[in-house]
């Protein structure tokens, strides 16, 4: 064999070894989520079908919860996992902390810190505090897997496992605070007057299931101490509309959500049975009868369940007019200088307060309400009290007014605030119609007003004589507004109370009129003074009543 002849064989044979193909490696990634190591650690190469063995460390508190591969998904805690190598892989070893679930509840009425469910470090201790709520205490806790446990509060809890733990609250009628329970059964008619209207129908005191029956009694306990309840943040007030009226709508009634309506309805019937057996005013409600009591104690007194939305609704026509209720520690500060020997004072001093209301202006539009009370419903009996501006509006060409006054949604209005404010205080109001004006009506006393409006029209609004005295008896109004009066007659005496209270008292009204008619020359029959009260009297009655004479003895003697 030649040399040349020798070259190429082993070049050939050099070219058939050297060509053979390569082989693949995969590649290996491995990462953490949260606090550990694992190894192998980064990247590393692999031959295919080689099974790597991935371990994971966790830190001190730390466990390994799983791990995250590529192709695999969420892998469970198999320590080590083994990665078999037919492509390449991506491994992160997933810690989390080593807790264990502590979950706090209340049987009864009060509040725990922690309160619900969070995980703990295992192996750690937590402190579980209790506050019971106003007329109840901690007699215990019961812990999952050790029973009940007494006399301790704060509790240690070792969390070394999950745990289940409940702070037991009793009710216990603070010293100092009447018992409800006995009292509502020696009361049957109150009793059976405290009604609420669930979607499932209305239900009274005696059936209601236990838990209902304890949260009225908390509700009580916090209305004779007088300090809110410390189960919840105190309630918005006014509560929020639970239906938006557009601009332009009418507004005939008022919406709340379900969750306000009960609390506000609880707040008044708490109230209203802590006046009762705490003595805060002179009248007792044992005499009333049962539209008296369904007044003061029945939701359905204050606004109607309304299925189609699952809000309840003050109808102006069927929960005595337009008002939205206010907290009942807001209204009952505001009525303390106004409760007197009876109710008729009472309600005398209020109309005496409401001569310095002021009737809206225009009508009960969305626009005109949030004008007039920054709400979009009914006027918050709060804000009337308070007292607001009147803001512009210059879509509808209304201009605002910057006072601070109390403003009312006219008679209607007016009839609601009463009714809203007086309950408080156990007096009912509803309302009457005469002539599509509305009329407040104190059932109780037989008494009415002959006009919603009456405080502070003209005439009454500076009168100094005492409220109580534009009120009439049943007669007065069944012969003014019933009787076979027609609708004409009976419009004709919607105001006729205040009149007749100014004639016999020869009142601010009539005085400023005859200062007028003196100094015109006027006589009796051509005044201003006749003029303005002949729908009611002739002037020969007036003559008799010595009206003219009284009038010059009452402006001889003002300063």
């Amino acid at each position: 064999m030649t040399r040349t002849t020798i070259g190429l064989a082993l070049a050939a044979a050099f070219l058939m070894t050297g060509c053979s193909e390569t082989v693949k490696r995969y590649s290996l990634e491995v990462g953490v989520s949260g606090r550990g190591a694992a190894s192998p650690a980064g990247r590393t190469e692999h031959d295919p079908g080689a099974v790597v063995g991935v371990t994971g460390a966790p830190e001190g508190g730390w466990l390994l919860d799983g791990w995250a591969v590529t192709g695999e998904g969420e892998v469970g805690g198999f320590n080590p996992l083994s990665v078999t190598m037919g492509s390449d892989r991506s491994v992160v070893a997933r810690f989390v902390r080593d807790e264990v679930p502590l979950s706090v509840s209340a049987s009864g009425y009060g509040e725990t810190v922690p309160a619900g469910s969070a995980p703990h470090p295992r192996g750690g201790k937590v402190l579980v505090s209790a506050t019971p709520a106003p007329g109840w205490e901690l007699v215990g806790w019961e812990i999952g897997g050790e029973g009940e446990v007494t006399g301790f509060n704060p509790i240690s809890v070792t969390m070394d496992t999950p745990r289940d733990i409940a702070a037991v609250f009793e009710f216990s009628w603070p010293a100092g605070v009447p018992d409800l329970a006995a009292w509502l059964a020696g009361n049957p008619a109150v009793a059976n007057a405290v009604v609420w209207e669930s979607p499932g129908g209305a239900l009274a005191f005696p059936d209601w299931e236990p838990r209902e029956v304890d949260r009225l009694f908390v509700e009580y306990s916090a209305a004779v101490s007088g300090t809110p309840l410390p189960l919840s943040p105190e309630p918005l007030d006014p509560p929020p509309p639970a239906v938006h009226f557009d601009d332009d709508a009418g507004i005939s009634k008022s919406y709340l959500f379900a969750i306000d309506a009960k609390r506000s309805w609880l707040e008044h019937v708490a109230n209203g049975l802590a006046v009762e057996l705490c003595g805060r005013v002179p009248w007792s409600v044992a005499p009333y009868g049962a539209d008296e009591l369904a007044i003061l104690f029945d939701s359905r007194q204050m606004f109607a369940y309304h299925a189609p939305t699952g809000h309840y609704c003050i109808s102006r026509q069927d929960h005595g007019g337009r008002a939205v209720p206010a907290p009942p520690r807001l209204v009952s500060a505001f009525m303390a200088d106004k409760v007197g020997d009876d109710r008729v004072e009472t309600i005398g001093n209020l109309i005496e307060w409401c001569r310095g209301m002021v009737h809206y202006m225009g009508r009960l539009y969305a626009w005109n309400a949030v004008a007039h009370w920054q709400y979009r419903g009914f006027p918050p009996t709060s804000r009337i009290i308070a007292g607001t501006p009147r803001l512009a509006d210059e879509a509808h060409d209304s201009r605002g007014d910057s006072r601070i006054m109390h403003r009312t949604a006219g008679c209607h209005g007016t009839s609601g605030f009463l009714r809203s404010v007086l309950r408080t205080v156990n007096i009912p109001v509803t309302q009457v119609f005469a002539g599509g004006h509305s009329l407040p009506h104190f059932p109780a006393d037989g008494l009415y007003m002959s006009h919603g409006d009456d405080p502070y029209n003209a005439k009454s609004k500076r009168e100094t004589f005492p409220g109580e005295e534009i009120l009439i008896d049943h007669a007065t109004f069944t012969a003014w507004f019933r009787g076979g009066q027609d609708a004409a007659g009976m419009k004709a005496n919607v105001g006729r109370a205040v009149t007749e209270a100014c004639v016999r008292h020869a009142g601010v009204y009539l005085q400023n009129l005859h200062r007028r008619d003196v100094a015109a020359g006027l006589g009796h029959a051509e005044s201003s003074v006749f003029e303005s009260v002949r729908k009611y009297y002739t002037l020969e009655s007036l003559e008799a009543q010595r009206l003219w004479e009284r009038l010059d003895e009452k402006i001889s003697e003002s300063p």
